[in-house]
């Protein structure tokens, strides 16, 4: 398994992430829901690349999908949705489906309760929130 960093979500957190974990030399793959949801994204990443010393490097690091099957390569997983139980609970056990045994799955979560999302996801033992 590569020592790479997969993102869920396409909003400002999102791409922040993707950002910062591109521009210190690791390799991203951001999925969205769908193509024009994609293509928010990339205009938000490329906008934010652009004040960095080497946008081209941390352009080149950073993978667009729709397709959680994507992430099965990457050693740490983020999602970055709404703060929503009914949003994050089915999708965090979705991810779970696409990634590794050994794969970390994180929440972006400010207020809802990270042992309920990691009982959700299945996997409480490599669960963390931030």
């Amino acid at each position: 398994m590569s020592e790479s960093l997969g993102i869920v979500g396409s909003g400002l957190i999102a791409c922040g992430l993707a950002v910062a974990s591109a521009n210190t030399g690791h390799e991203v793959v951001i999925r969205a829901r769908s193509d024009e949801s994609v293509a928010k994204a990339t205009a938000s990443i490329e906008k934010q690349c652009a004040r960095l010393d080497n946008p081209e490097q941390a352009l080149a690091l950073i993978t667009h999908t729709t397709d959680l099957a994507d992430l099965s390569k990457c050693s740490y997983v983020i999602e970055a949705v709404g703060e929503d139980y009914a949003i994050k609970n089915p999708l965090a056990a979705e991810i779970v489906q696409h990634i590794g045994p050994d794969t970390v799955l994180a929440s972006t979560t400010s207020s809802l309760s990270v042992n309920k999302l990691a009982d959700a996801a299945g996997i409480p033992e490599r669960f963390v929130g931030f």
